[in-house]
């Protein structure tokens, strides 16, 4: 039976792989088919990791989920969608990773944080422009007839010009004109917005005029049929309901909603990866990670990436001087060492041990980067 040493201490963490070492045999490379080409499973040395922001679409830690699929195939029928969860469920890695899948099937994307045009005592004609200026310099086209027509519009379209010649319309109609009479006609190709903070706006006095627009891109389509090349995908804490709340309005009822679960056990092998060790040790620490997180993927990507530091870089090490036990169990109420020589301990045992002391203890103060204190 595959078992881990109890003498992890924070400080032999940080000098690297001290208690890893001690798994002799068990240790050499994980073979985990769904890492990806960007990194050789085989050679994890230097296997990056990110705790936190959003993961770079070539990330060799990103895991694919359910969620995944369910977006990238509503969008290409051109639905609209919305990944409305809580805080650090991965929606903006989603989001790069879709955007990337997408511009190579010849898709135009454009993305904004609504948080970057700001939610503060704004009126709407700033902020209305400043959600047309982050689509056109965000928008990168699928193919090479697309990226010439977005940089095209780049160049050739003047904002201001065009915003203050419409004065006498209302900002939400300017907006509207926006889409259906310059960015449509400017790209030939399907186009997708993604609106990631959408929770910023819900603030505004006029944000029901903004999903009211949205909804009615999508309701017009079979009368004007140019506006099956647009979609939007929502993104962000928010609720369909708290979109459009004035009771003499239609609600925000279209569009489909993308759950965006918890990693699940068979979708962390790209985690796994970068783990010096064989693949049954690998599947029982992930499940025992799993166990602890709830597969939460900020929390999930953070532990994974403390046991890839604690495992020996050396895919054949030998065992350490004193790995019978010698080392200080600092977690009395852990479960019993288990094995044959004193201070052995299961893997799920050596996992709360790695998440008891880097994680729970003092949680406050190691809360970096800061999740916990965001949701206690």
């Amino acid at each position: 039976m595959t078992q881990l040493p109890s003498s992890f201490t924070p400080e032999s963490d940080r000098r690297g792989a001290k208690f890893g070492a001690e798994l002799g045999p068990e240790l050499g490379p994980a073979s985990h088919p769904t890492a990806g080409a960007a990194l050789n499973p085989a050679d994890p040395v230097g296997y990056e990791y990110q705790v936190g922001g959003s993961l770079p679409a070539s990330s060799p830690t990103y895991v694919q989920r359910q969620g995944d699929l369910d977006l990238y195939t509503k969008i290409k029928a051109s639905q609209f969608c919305y990944v409305f969860n809580s805080r650090q469920m991965g929606k903006s890695s989603l989001r790069v990773r879709t955007m990337e899948r997408l511009r190579q099937d010849g898709i135009a994307c454009a993305a904004l944080e609504l948080s970057q045009i700001g939610s503060q005592q704004i009126k709407p004609e700033m902020w209305y422009a400043g959600f047309i200026r982050s689509v056109i310099f965000s928008l990168r086209g699928g193919d090479a007839a697309g990226d010439a027509a977005a940089q095209g519009l780049r160049e050739t379209f003047n904002l201001r010009t065009w915003w203050r010649e419409r004065d006498w319309l209302p900002p939400v109609q300017r907006f509207t004109e926006f889409l259906e009479t310059v960015l449509l006609c400017a790209v030939p190709n399907q186009i997708v917005i993604f609106v990631d903070e959408i929770d910023g706006v819900l603030r505004l006095p006029f944000k029901d005029d903004f999903f009211a627009v949205l909804r009615s891109c999508y309701n017009c389509r079979s009368d004007r049929p140019e506006l099956r090349r647009l979609s939007f995908v929502l993104l962000g804490v928010a609720a369909p309901a708290s979109l459009i709340q004035d009771k003499s309005r239609t609600p925000f009822n279209i569009g489909h909603a993308i759950d965006l679960t918890g990693f699940q056990p068979g979708e962390i092998g790209s985690l796994q990866a970068g783990w010096t060790c064989k693949q049954d040790l690998a599947d029982r620490l992930g499940a025992a990670v799993l166990a602890w997180t709830g597969g939460q993927p900020f929390l999930t990507q953070k532990v994974c990436h403390w046991i890839a530091q604690a495992l020996p870089q050396d895919p054949n090490p030998s065992p350490l001087p004193g790995a019978e036990g010698t080392g200080e169990d600092r977690l009395s109420s852990s479960p019993r060492p288990l094995g044959e020589g004193p201070g052995v301990r299961e893997p799920e045992a050596w996992v709360a041990q790695l998440i008891q002391t880097r994680l729970l203890e003092n949680w406050e103060n190691q809360d970096e980067p800061q999740h916990l204190r965001t949701i206690r």
